[in-house]
């Protein structure tokens, strides 16, 4: 008898658990949110990192405060990014463009009738891969940031 009584116990209790839990539509807005919320905090974090990081990181030898020349028949760039999201995407277009990176620039990569879409935010183009080494230390040493090069396919 108790046992029975124990098992009917446990099956409500579960219920009773399941029942008042979020619904999945609950946890996917709750996950969206987490997601905004860290991407705003990045977004503040670069714009404060912009007017200090440039004062306090001595220049080291050799290089300039002169964004680096971009040339359109180059083939490397670096990539300094990628979202899901097409308008955060843009939007940090738009902060390496006020930072005087005026090759700045996102493309799309992916296959969009699945849906698995990335929006690659890249500087570029640049001539020689040295070039492209020296843009991503700089990128390091002014913005803390991690930026890698990337080859540029034939078209």
């Amino acid at each position: 008898m108790r046992r029975p009584l124990n098992t009917l116990l446990f099956v409500g209790f579960s219920l009773l658990m399941t029942a008042c839990g979020p619904s999945e539509e609950d946890l996917q807005m709750q996950s969206q949110a987490r997601r905004d919320s860290l991407a705003q905090a990045l977004a503040q974090r670069e714009a404060g990192t912009d007017s200090s990081a440039t004062e306090a990181v001595p220049q080291a030898a050799g290089t300039s405060n002169q964004p680096f020349a971009f040339d359109e028949a180059g083939g490397f760039v670096v990539q300094v990014g990628a979202w899901r999201s097409e308008t955060k995407a843009s939007d940090l277009v738009d902060v390496w463009k006020q930072r005087g990176y005026t090759a700045a620039y996102m493309e799309a990569f992916g296959n969009e009738n699945t849906g698995d879409v990335w929006f690659r935010v890249r500087l570029g183009k640049l001539v020689s891969r040295t070039e492209a080494d020296a843009l991503v230390n700089q990128l390091k040493q002014r913005h803390g940031l991690s930026a890698w090069v990337d080859t540029m396919k034939a078209p």
